[in-house]
């Protein structure tokens, strides 16, 4: 999931996999409903920095978080956007009771009038249905309402009161969530999720 910020505002989400060497193919779409097609090559160092030598272009900055699960990356393309990514790596197996509970969310917006954050803890009963207070940047209280679901490969999608396109994906751990969307007034966003 990434979030782009400059002169294109747009969110993009995808696949990608990752062998052995680190060599990396996949597939990501654009909130435009444009598919592009990824190739290049990760590395990873004792510490946890990433690089990637070839697909990323020079400003491509990356770390890996000590449970290997989550990877965030910020870069400059060659368009000329900052781009903020969170890529998770998915489990072999997921159940709608892995999203039960608490959870603090944190989202950066991009677009007109923007840009902006919101912040703030949710609860997620077992049936995925999502309650709680974000605080938005501007000091105004947004009450969230809406419905998550879980599939079994780690995608979430979201039911409701739910922005255009909200979906995304929960990592290896299950404790950390990633997922993009698209606001009424055209600002994509980006949102982080961390399970209490």
């Amino acid at each position: 999931n990434s979030l782009g910020a400059g002169k294109d505002n747009s969110w993009s989400r995808g696949s990608l996999t990752v062998a052995s060497d680190g060599k990396f193919t996949g597939t990501i779409e654009e909130d435009d409903g444009l598919e592009d097609e990824l190739s290049g090559r990760l590395a990873v160092s004792s510490d946890g920095v990433v690089t990637c030598p070839s697909g990323c272009g020079s400003s491509f900055g990356a770390f890996l978080d000590a449970g290997k699960s989550v990877l965030v990356v910020t870069m400059t393309p060659e368009q000329g956007n900052a781009t903020f990514m969170v890529l998770t790596k998915r489990g072999s197996s997921y159940s709608q009771a892995n999203l039960t509970g608490a959870w603090r969310l944190n989202a950066l917006v991009s677009g007109p009038g923007e840009p902006a954050w919101s912040r703030g803890a949710v609860d997620i009963a077992a049936g995925g249905a999502v309650s709680g207070m974000l605080r938005e940047s501007d000091g105004s209280l947004d009450p969230l309402s809406q419905t998550w679901t879980l599939a079994g490969n780690g995608a979430i999608t979201c039911s409701g009161s739910c922005d255009v396109g909200l979906a995304g994906n929960l990592e290896l751990q299950k404790d950390v969530a990633a997922l993009t969307g698209k606001r009424p007034d055209g600002s994509t966003y980006l949102v982080v999720a961390a399970k209490q």
